[in-house]
């Protein structure tokens, strides 16, 4: 399942139908507050997310989100005109693309989006001194789909 928020309804409506001509089951939000609210009700795979959105931003979704121990899974895509990935990526989005693509560069970011999706677990290696942050770490980021290694020296993160 797919969850697209985006504010343009001409450009949903291809994220829509480039969604659910590769399988995905896709559902639409225009505003950012029934975004959230389908984000819980339904917690999808994936998200398509806009940052420029009524009511409710872009960036206080992925706030939100990430701040929810069912819901910082998600893999978060941003979608924008502008040009502010390393900002998206550094508040936990997954990939940022910018808007508009051309048929080409959507294809190729739903592929990015599948094969994080399919793959079965994920790896993470937290490189941490601090016995209690890093313990913390992994008691926030645990999910059954992630499989974690901690350590506590580079020397045995390689």
């Amino acid at each position: 399942l797919l969850l697209i928020i985006e504010e343009d309804a001409e450009f949903a409506g291809i994220l829509l139908r480039l969604a659910r001509s590769r399988g995905f089951k896709a559902i639409v939000a225009f505003k950012g507050d029934q975004g959230l609210a389908l984000a819980h009700a339904y917690k999808p795979d994936a998200i398509l997310l806009d940052l420029h959105l009524p009511v409710l931003d872009g960036w206080a979704i992925i706030s939100r989100l990430k701040s929810r121990p069912e819901l910082r899974h998600i893999p978060v895509h941003v979608i924008s005109a502008t040009d502010q990935n390393q900002q998206s990526l550094a508040i936990g989005a997954l990939a940022f693309w910018k808007k508009p693509g051309d048929q080409a560069e959507l294809e190729a970011a739903f592929l990015q989006i599948e094969s994080y999706i399919r793959r079965p677990v994920k790896s993470l290696l937290i490189v941490e001194d601090d016995q209690t942050l890093r313990s913390s770490l992994v008691e926030f980021i645990a999910h059954p789909d992630v499989h974690i290694v901690a350590v506590e020296t580079g020397r045995g993160g390689l």
